[in-house]
């Protein structure tokens, strides 16, 4: 992410001086996050760094908290304040959650920081948002960060015609920068120079070098626009009237024009099939859907201007400047912009079958995009069909839960009342809203799928939502309800010969009986759940069923046969790169090593689950883990460190409703 000069200098001195601690935090706030989750964030960020101090977290998963405890680190107090400040960052992190007042407290806390810190102590934090600021933000950040503590630091990455950018009164306040997202990263003097050699010749006479070069330094090495400005003095524009920053419209419709007079087809096909996707993408996707073949796509990266007109990002190259790319798309005809929509769709939907084909999982950005693609090249009812055929099941294992909730309102907005592809949708919903333990919208709408599929006299999808309404019973502890959905599921699916719903009807089956102590009963059922799966060839199926037989297992204390069937479960997640199912398994052998005693192994299976948990954003999964590396550090006699995470579980399972798991958490807690 990019930095100002001054924070750039203040790394390097911090790099080679020990004395001096500077840390500069980074956050990427998604189209989703709001300024109070973002201060939420940042505000346990710190808790944890300070925190740790004392011994409660003793490995990082986030980069952001090691910096934050080596800058803490050099805070003069003794070990007993120490501990006190990590708890009541803590404390203020957590009242910010449950209250809802974020803001008040991040103030609070960056205040307490500032007054702590060392005298050449600093901290910087950088915010950087996928998309847009959007209206009133400037007012809202404003509001948080007030004036800021003196040795505190807040700079803002933006795009142009971001809302911060005409606030005046934002960049005014004490701390705060702005740094134009788009003019971050930078030509060299010496390749700035390169380029003024290399075309002097054509500009007119009586413009010297040195003018030439003191006009373009205004761009701060902006690619695409040191290009533009040396063409426009090339036509005879004066250098006092070339505009005064890169954004304007003028040189991204002068970039276009030299691209297709001088770089030829290829280069402009190249740039507009990156305008289309948008988002940073490999090499060879651009080049696939841009129409050029492996060879024409190297040689439009390999010249100079036209690969200067791109930036390598984490995910791929984009084009450089957002309102190039506006540009680019302006100039397509409608046509053209469909059929490269639909070219990006056929690339994104080879990906998806080749993954298919290899038995892993697709590239997440192919099943992100290609539901856009479909609905600009294809039409509304093909994208419903995508979303509902190819996409939706996908963007729940990769843990994209509110994507999938974005693009099943854009479809239902769509699709006929009363439709089949109406009851899909619903009961779609309700397995996202289960997932994010918000059961009753989960019943609600598996009960709207539930009434279409029976008004339509379709039994197949009468039989997946009660199968459905059996998870979200189970998942809130009304075992008898949730065992009869399940019954109801498996006639119809044993009437119409439906194996893969039989084997998830026995599954469910065998958690109810394992939930009630009937064990002979549960692994009877699982293994005919996992003969099915086996039968099927369903890796997925058989890596629960492995998962369900250990957990038995445990239970009655064979624990040599309980840790086989988690790494066989574990083994087949690996396999198919099934988040979710990794986590649990190593949640799973964790168990059965703490049970064993060996605490140090069940603690590396505990932060490896809540590692991918907290990638995912899967609360509850983050509170089991919590939860159970508060019960090891109990073992070993850390109290202080177990009531640490047992209230960060205890705060996630209140959060996402799970309230009978709050209080058993809560009774450990008072049990301290």
């Amino acid at each position: 992410m990019g930095k100002s000069t001054l924070l750039k200098k203040m790394m390097l001195l911090a790099e080679s001086h020990t004395a001096l601690k500077c840390t500069c935090l980074s956050y990427q706030m998604t189209p989703t996050d709001g300024v109070d989750s973002s201060m939420l964030v940042i505000l346990g960020d710190v808790s944890d760094a300070a925190v740790s101090l004392s011994g409660g977290i003793k490995r990082y998963i986030n980069q952001n908290r090691q910096k934050l405890s080596a800058l803490l680190g050099a805070i003069p107090l003794a070990g007993s304040n120490l501990k006190s400040l990590g708890e009541l960052f803590l404390s203020l992190a957590e009242e910010a959650r449950q209250r809802g007042n974020a803001r008040q407290k991040l103030g609070e806390m960056l205040a307490i920081l500032s007054e702590k810190l060392p005298e050449n102590g600093r901290m910087g934090f950088f915010i950087d948002p996928e998309k847009l600021m959007p209206e009133k933000s400037a007012d809202a950040w404003r509001l948080v960060l007030g004036e800021l503590p003196e040795k505190i630091m807040f700079v803002f990455a933006q795009r142009p015609y971001d809302a911060l950018i005409g606030d005046s009164d934002f960049t005014e306040m004490d701390n705060v920068h702005r740094v134009p997202k788009d003019m971050l990263e930078k030509l060299s003097e010496a390749e700035v120079e390169e380029l003024i050699e290399a075309r002097k010749g054509e500009i007119p006479a009586g413009i010297n070098d040195r003018q030439i070069l003191e006009c373009l330094n205004r761009y701060d090495g902006h690619p695409f626009a040191v290009q533009a400005a040396i063409d426009l003095l090339i036509e005879g524009v004066r250098p006092e009237e070339l505009p005064d920053k890169p954004e304007p419209v003028k040189f991204s419709h002068k970039i276009i024009e030299t691209v297709e007079r001088e770089k030829g087809p290829d280069a402009l096909a190249f740039l507009e099939a990156a305008a289309v996707l948008e988002i940073p993408v490999s090499r060879d996707v651009i080049t696939e859907v841009a129409g050029l073949s492996e060879h024409q796509g190297r040689c439009v990266l390999a010249d100079r201007f036209a690969g200067g007109l791109f930036r390598q990002e984490a995910k791929g190259l984009r084009i450089y400047h957002i309102i190039l790319a506006d540009e680019v798309l302006k100039q397509c005809s409608e046509g053209l912009r469909k059929d490269y929509h639909r070219r990006a769709a056929a690339v994104y939907r080879k990906m998806l079958a080749e993954a298919e084909v290899e038995h892993r999982y697709p590239d997440e950005t192919a099943v992100e995009r290609l539901p856009v693609h479909v609905r600009e090249g294809e039409g509304e009812q093909a994208f419903v069909k995508c979303f509902i055929n190819e996409c939706e099941s996908y963007l729940r294992r990769f843990g994209l839960l509110d994507l999938s909730i974005h693009y099943s309102e854009q479809a239902l907005v769509i699709v006929r009342d009363n439709s089949e592809a109406q009851a899909v949708l619903y009961g779609n919903l309700g397995i996202v809203y289960r997932v994010r333990w918000e059961l009753d919208k989960a019943e609600a709408m598996h009960r709207k799928s539930l009434a279409i599929d029976e008004q339509l006299g379709c039994k197949e999808g009468m039989a997946n939502q009660y199968g459905n309404l059996g998870n979200v019973y189970q998942t809130r502890g009304e075992l008898d309800k949730a065992e009869a959905m399940y019954q109801k599921s498996l006639v119809i699916n044993q009437q119409l010969g439906c194996k893969e719903g039989m084997t998830k009807d026995y599954g469910g089956l065998g958690n109810v009986y394992q939930i009630r102590g009937e064990f002979d009963k549960a692994e009877k059922i699982y293994r005919k759940s996992l003969a099915i799966d086996e039968q099927l060839g369903n890796k997925e199926g058989m890596a629960n069923q492995y998962g369900n037989l250990g957990i038995v297992y445990a239970i009655r204390g064979k624990l040599d046969k309980a840790e086989a069937m988690h790494q066989k479960s574990l083994t087949l997640n690996e396999q198919l790169d099934r988040k979710v199912g990794m986590a649990t398994g190593y949640g799973n052998l964790g168990d059965v090593y703490y049970t064993r005693g060996k605490l140090d192994k069940a603690e590396v299976m505990y932060r490896k689950g809540l590692a991918i948990n907290e990638q995912l954003g899967n609360k509850e999964g983050m509170a089991n883990q919590y939860g159970n590396l508060g019960n090891v550090y109990k073992i070993r006699r850390e109290m202080d460190t177990a009531k640490v995470y047992w209230q960060k579980a205890m705060a996630l399972f209140t959060q996402i409703g799970a309230t009978q798991m709050a209080k058993r958490v809560r009774g450990r807690i008072d049990e301290v």
